[in-house]
């Protein structure tokens, strides 16, 4: 038996409706989970640029919130990163700019307006997110930084850089991870020929890389949510105590500003240990220069200091 349903004129419309409603949740929904779904890292695609920037003539092209790793227990934004590609780029150099903000704040963003002027200086600059956690024995941020290193090394050919060419410039906890990241061998390890990639490390005004003797100062009090009050497991993030005596590590160029004696300590310390592996570093004294300002004016190149940095990037790269 068949039966058939004639729909009045209302009930046409009440269904247009129904159907319509249905139709938008489902756009909704699916918006939705597209922006919540977890990205997975792959090639640096032409559809990942977002734009196109002129910083004194010279363009730049600019792509965002590029995942360079996946982990479910962490969010796509804390495994992404951005670049800043000079256009024509062919096997440039690549800076890897970790931000500072004290082990729990701050992001990619923070590069600020240097990324443009250092990327028409010649190079790639890659702006890196990472997880904000406290600092613990891995998985931690040191973890997601050497993930993005050996991202950008295999990805190097894709965006006009050289794999084989890479320099890590750190401010304060930034600082701190980037030297965390090479002097414990445990994170490059995992990727063969990473660690020997980086050329050089610019560490900019970094407190941390002798944890337990920043952690014992006046100023340690401060840092007991990201370090923790105990003294044996600081060893376990401290840089200094990977780096002594050990030999192969890259050139270090360790600015710190002028006016912070703990600072300066902290410089003075990570010296004391590349030397004793044979390693070689720069001490560098910016006596008129805040802890911020060593940041936020690097890529100005009026700048003394952006000029002595220029300068030892372009001698670890070969430029």
């Amino acid at each position: 038996m068949t039966s058939e349903i004639k729909l009045r004129p209302n009930d046409r419309r009440n269904v247009r409706v129904v159907l319509l409603m249905v139709l938008l949740v489902a756009v909704v929904a699916w918006g939705y989970l597209g922006r919540s779904r977890p990205k997975v890292a792959g090639p640096v695609a032409p559809a990942v640029q977002n734009r196109t920037e002129i910083y004194k003539g010279t363009p730049i092209h600019v792509r965002t919130d590029v995942p360079y790793a996946y982990s479910k227990s962490l969010t796509a934004e804390e495994l992404e990163l951005d670049l800043y590609i000079p256009d024509g780029a062919k096997k440039l150099p690549i800076l890897i700019y970790l931000h500072g903000g004290g082990w729990l704040g701050g992001n990619k963003n923070g590069i600020g307006p240097k990324s443009l002027s250092l990327a028409a200086s010649g190079m790639i600059v890659a702006s890196v997110n990472y997880r904000l956690r406290p600092v613990k024995t891995a998985p931690n941020s040191a973890t997601d930084i050497a993930a993005a290193v050996a991202y950008l090394r295999k990805h190097a050919d894709e965006i006009g850089g050289d794999g084989d060419r890479l320099v890590l410039v750190g401010h304060s906890s930034g600082a701190h991870l980037a030297a965390l990241t090479l002097c414990d061998a445990r994170y490059l390890a995992p990727y063969p020929g990473a660690a020997a990639a980086i050329r050089g490390l610019v560490l900019l005004d970094g407190s941390a890389y002798h944890v337990p003797r920043m952690m014992e100062s006046m100023r340690g009090w401060l840092f007991t949510e990201p370090f923790g009050t105990d003294s044996a497991l600081w060893k376990e993030v401290s840089p200094y105590h990977f780096a002594i005596n050990r030999a192969g590590l890259p050139p270090m160029l360790l600015v710190h500003a002028g006016e912070d004696a703990i600072r300066q300590q902290a410089a003075n310390d990570m010296a004391e240990a590349t030397a004793r592996g044979g390693g070689k570093s720069v001490l560098l004294s910016a006596p008129t220069k805040t802890h911020y300002t060593v940041d936020i004016d690097l890529g100005n190149p009026a700048d003394p200091l952006t000029i002595a940095v220029m300068k030892f990037i372009r001698d670890v790269v070969g430029q």
